[in-house]
């Protein structure tokens, strides 16, 4: 196994959550090449997710969202 490979499997997940899109892309672009991030673009999305697959290392979460604010999320 290479290197490379050795990184990308290895790699920690994060889940970034915040319903602005050009928030996503900046934490996105800031973190791409260390770490595997998800994005999710509303708190349902977020918890959907979460249900839905492996776990995760960390979650970068926003507070204030439209329907499910970051609390919300929390108690999911």
């Amino acid at each position: 196994m290479t290197k490379l490979m050795k990184e990308k499997k290895f790699k920690k997940t994060i889940l970034v959550i915040d319903d602005n899109a050009d928030n996503l892309l900046l934490i996105l672009d800031l973190l791409k090449d260390k770490y595997k991030v998800k994005v999710a673009n509303s708190g349902k999305k977020a918890l959907s997710y979460l249900n839905s697959s492996d776990a995760v290392d960390l979650i970068l979460l926003d507070i204030m969202m439209p329907e499910l604010n970051g609390y919300d999320v929390i108690k999911g």
